[in-house]
């Protein structure tokens, strides 16, 4: 069995936190048992809320205002009479922004979707154009028999808040036949033209929300007029109506600066992150400083924008695949994913899934699913690198590279070990992946006829043959992790680093903890000759370990066959 070996030394990288949407219990009717409250219905373990049904409520809140898009339930763990008789069977759904005026969202009359198996999730679907809250709130009207109401976890799904009805009320605009209320008009084919300093546009939306993300949409001859398209950008946000650009209300949210990601093809959407904006707005100014053709400056008339559309959180309603799955065993469900942003949008029947790189897979449920096609390809800068996949892959098939899972630590030798996939790699496997090609630049990570996992609440998974205190954790979403207790190793652009402090994650990657007594990484590589060797040659405090020839020369890939110096380790690549 070919293995990666990865030795411990004293490294350190520090790197800097993202942040998620949370959910937290905040009020509900008090539980019968121990440890059997409201709190225990968002701690992702198999424990329970169980009350008197009897006007039985739970309250939660959201860490930022989103759209309930949907929610999941999970029946407890008492036997099949039990959890049938404390399903709920009718319920009301209410939100509110400041805790205590509520709107109702959501009234279910009759419920006979929930069975009474074992520690089951079953979701329950929400009009996705419903407005945007912080605070909910769940109210128990029936239960299916007795008096005792029950559940293991509530899982909400949501989107961040979309303005339904974004208008452009001022801008700059050169002819009345294009005027700037065409970008928000809802078509694809009316075009707004402008230039010089009369390139920007103002616009409100319905409700004060959050951009995290936005599309700009071409014109409708933009193929033939190139020149108009634009390439630099400023989106700015503010509470106060202005007319203008110049307004002192205008607060910057997003800078663009010579950007290629809108291709000269007419009436097409292009979609962009801004996940870091965290202040909601009601108004909003986007700015075009310079196109294709050149910059947009004051008196220069020869240069003109234009576009046919701005959006802000847009649905991505073009970019929507669907697929079917079931919950743990239950009836298929169906769910449309938008495979730009990852979110769940509307019923449909099976298509296939494209996962984007950093946008990470939100379904709502539980249990495994099966029959799925998955398209996921990563750009990437070295040769290796980590993965955790939601789904499983033939890794042993696949040739543009190896994969490794964690094996077990030689306490001995200070070696850690792992091990190489040679047939499927599971979903929730973290593993380490090397290019066969040196100079490759792409991985793909495809699957066709797959069975995969759904786990909305899970953000980790570590790996099954951990011991002696090191583990590899996968995560198939954005979130952070903390030395506590132990010690943390991140690989980055080909080398491992120690975490000094936390590290923040994009989703289907890994990293590597250990006890917090470990040193650090030393050395990392393939085959069994771990002969002493070099030893003057060491790394760089905070710097990733390199690699060396024979020579001494630094070397930035390998290749297979050849022996490298590690940090005074003789290490051969073998494939």
């Amino acid at each position: 069995m070919r293995k990666l070996y990865l030795l411990l030394a004293s490294l350190c990288m520090t790197a800097v936190a993202s942040a998620q949407v949370t959910f937290t219990a905040t009020g509900g009717t008090a539980g019968i048992g121990t440890n059997e409250g409201v709190a225990s219905l968002f701690d992702n373990v198999e424990s329970k809320w169980c009350a008197i049904a009897s006007g039985a409520w739970f309250s939660f809140e959201a860490s930022e205002a989103v759209v309930l898009t949907g929610y999941a339930m999970r029946t407890g763990s008492d036997g099949t009479t039990d959890n049938l008789n404390r399903n709920p069977k009718s319920w009301t759904i209410y939100g509110s922004n400041d805790n205590s005026n509520w709107s109702q969202i959501q009234q279910v009359t009759d419920n006979t979707k929930m069975t009474g198996e074992m520690q089951k999730t079953f979701y329950f679907d929400i009009d996705i154009d419903r407005a945007s809250y912080k605070y909910y709130k769940f109210t128990v009207e029936a239960v299916q028999g007795g008096s005792i109401v029950q559940l293991s976890e509530f899982i909400p799904s949501y989107e961040y808040p979309t303005s339904k009805s974004l208008v452009a009320y001022a801008g700059g605009q050169w002819w009345s036949s294009q005027p700037f209320s065409f970008v928000t008009d809802g078509s694809s084919i009316s075009t707004w033209i402008s230039g010089d300093d009369r390139n920007y546009i103002c616009m409100e939306s319905n409700e004060a929300v959050i951009m995290k993300s936005y599309s700009i949409t071409t014109g409708h001859d933009t193929q033939s007029q190139t020149a108009r398209n634009p390439v630099s950008w400023t989106i700015f946000g503010s509470n106060t109506r202005e007319t203008g650009k110049g307004g002192s209300s205008w607060e910057q949210i997003v800078k663009i600066e010579d950007s290629e990601s809108l291709e000269n093809v007419n009436s097409k959407s292009f979609y962009f992150d801004c996940e870091s904006n965290t202040k909601s707005y009601k108004y909003y100014l986007l700015v075009i400083d310079k196109v294709r053709g050149g910059e947009l400056v004051a008196g220069n008339y020869s240069i003109m924008c234009q576009i046919s559309g701005f959006a802000i959180n847009p649905h991505h309603d073009n970019h929507i695949n669907s697929y079917s799955y079931s919950l743990n065993g239950a009836i298929n469900q169906q769910v449309n994913l938008c495979d730009i942003c990852g979110k769940v949008m509307y019923s449909g029947t099976h298509k296939g899934i494209v996962l984007s790189d950093g946008k990470p897979l939100t379904i709502v449920g539980g249990g495994w699913g099966s029959g799925a096609t998955f398209t996921y390809t990563r750009t990437v800068g070295s040769n290796m690198g980590t993965i955790m996949l939601p789904y499983r892959m033939s890794a042993g098939s696949k040739t543009d590279a190896t994969y490794y899972t964690l094996g077990c630590y030689d306490e001995k030798n200070d070696v850690l070990a792992f091990d190489e996939v040679t047939g499927d790699l599971n979903s929730f496997t973290p593993a380490i992946y090397i290019l066969t090609d040196e100079n490759g630049t792409t991985l793909n990570l495809d699957a066709s006829n797959t069975g995969f996992s759904i786990t909305p609440t899970a953000n980790v998974a570590k790996a099954d043959r951990a011991n002696d205190g090191w583990e590899m954790v996968g995560t198939v979403k954005n979130g952070t992790a903390s030395e506590s207790g132990n010690s943390i190793y991140y690989l980055k652009g080909g080398d491992f680093y120690r975490c000094n402090g936390s590290i923040s994650f994009k989703p289907y990657r890994a990293y590597i903890t250990g006890p917090a007594e470990a040193s650090g990484v030393k050395s990392f590589g393939f085959g069994d000759d771990m002969e002493d060797a070099i030893n003057e040659i060491m790394p760089a405090e905070n710097e990733g370990i390199h690699l060396y020839d024979l020579n001494g020369r630094k070397v930035g890939k390998v290749r297979s066959g050849e022996i490298y110096i590690m940090n005074g380790r003789k290490v051969m690549f073998n494939r």
